[in-house]
């Protein structure tokens, strides 16, 4: 439940869109100008190493959920002076190697009975809609309880403790204010003025829910023309300063992890959208579960992704 969970939230958390916009000859202004009616699929691919210790027990996993999505700018006003989009799920990929082998495509019907494949197919066909800011802030975000109640239904849990788990991870780890900060992290992007080649602006966030952390990014103009910019991106992941253990089932959980990303964005600056990021990420730390009895387990875990958007060919 655990891998399922934060695997959703980085995919999550690649899925919204920067744009820049056309500046002058030695400086550009980068700032949401997505337009009415414009589209564009894209396809995440977010790929995994991951090593878990669990109570002497050693595993080792590899994992890919590929996402391919429509970003379409709507027209509907916005009060906020920014822009509607609509992020529509066309087809999830889902593998997972090691003792709980899944392998998922929602282009092949039938094909895994698993249930938590069977939750990332319940995507296709959903729908997110988000109102976004020239800022890149996200006041408000629709759909997510529908989706909530999509993805557990299609799990096919009776009713019963493991239903209501899975009910409360979901909504603890992906809910409206969490969807609200993953969409924060990549509006950070912006920066606050003008900049040219060479210019670089941090941005500090944290992140709540299951795996609290405090993410610091640095962001450089590596390059740009009258069609592309180039972004390149670097951070550090530490724990969350003021995270207070998550409470679930009657377990008491803390999680902390540290870690590294490297990266590069390039975006096309006439329609805003990205062309092609990857970005590689390094994460190492654990969390430790605190049992109602006065019991502790402790899960060390190590975490190699390599995250890649690109559009569909």
């Amino acid at each position: 439940m655990y891998r399922f969970s934060n695997s959703l939230l980085m995919a999550a958390l690649m899925a919204f869109l920067i744009s820049p916009v056309a500046g002058a000859a030695d400086s550009i202004e980068l700032t949401m100008n997505m337009q009415p009616g414009q589209s564009k699929t894209l396809v995440l691919d977010i790929d995994q190493k991951i090593s878990q210790n669990m109570m002497g027990q050693q595993m080792q996993m590899d994992q890919l959920i590929g996402m391919t999505m429509t970003y379409t700018a709507l027209d509907r006003p916005s009060d906020n002076g920014g822009v509607w989009i609509e992020i529509n799920y066309d087809r999830v990929r889902f593998k997972m190697g090691g003792m709980m082998s899944v392998d998922f495509d929602s282009d092949v019907p039938g094909q895994n009975n698993n249930p938590m494949a069977q939750s990332f197919g319940a995507l296709v066909g959903q729908k997110l809609t988000m109102e976004f800011l020239p800022n890149g802030d996200v006041p408000t975000v629709e759909g997510v309880a529908e989706l909530q109640e999509t993805m557990i239904d299609a799990m096919n849990l009776p009713e019963g403790p493991q239903r209501e788990a899975a009910e409360e991870a979901f909504k603890l780890q992906f809910n409206e204010e969490m969807i609200k900060q993953m969409v924060a992290a990549m509006g950070a992007m912006y920066p606050d003025e003008a900049v040219s080649r060479g210019d670089a602006w941090e941005d500090t966030m944290q992140m709540s829910g299951m795996t609290p952390m405090s993410i610091t990014t640095n962001y450089t103009l590596e390059d740009f023309d009258d069609a592309t910019a180039t972004l390149g991106v670097t951070g550090n992941i530490g724990p969350h300063p003021d995270a207070e253990p998550v409470v679930m089932n009657g377990m008491e959980m803390d999680a902390e992890f540290n870690g590294t990303q490297t990266g590069q964005v390039v975006m096309d600056r006439a329609s805003g959208w990205v062309i092609s990021s990857v970005v590689d990420q390094d994460m190492e730390g654990g969390m430790t579960m605190n049992l109602p009895d006065g019991q502790s387990i402790d899960i060390d875990m190590m975490i190699k992704s390599k995250i890649t958007m690109k559009p569909v060919e």
